[in-house]
């Protein structure tokens, strides 16, 4: 994971280290053969941390001001 070194919840960003030299798992996914068991471990982690995300950033989870936007 790369490391947050500032966020800003009002302009929605998130400054975090560059990660240059690290593998894009796009290119590990279509270029590496993968077992079973990491597939699955990889698609459970990535659910979740979608699933997070969308609760936390929801409409729903907003302040009224911000989804009427």
């Amino acid at each position: 994971m790369p490391k947050i070194f500032h966020t800003d919840s009002k302009n929605c960003v998130v400054v975090m280290e560059f990660l240059g030299d690290c593998e894009l798992f796009e290119h590990e996914l279509t270029t590496t053969p993968l077992s079973q068991p990491l597939l699955t471990n990889a698609a459970s982690g990535l659910g979740a941390f979608l699933g997070k995300i969308h609760s936390k950033t929801h409409v729903t989870q907003l302040p009224q001001a911000v989804s009427d936007e």
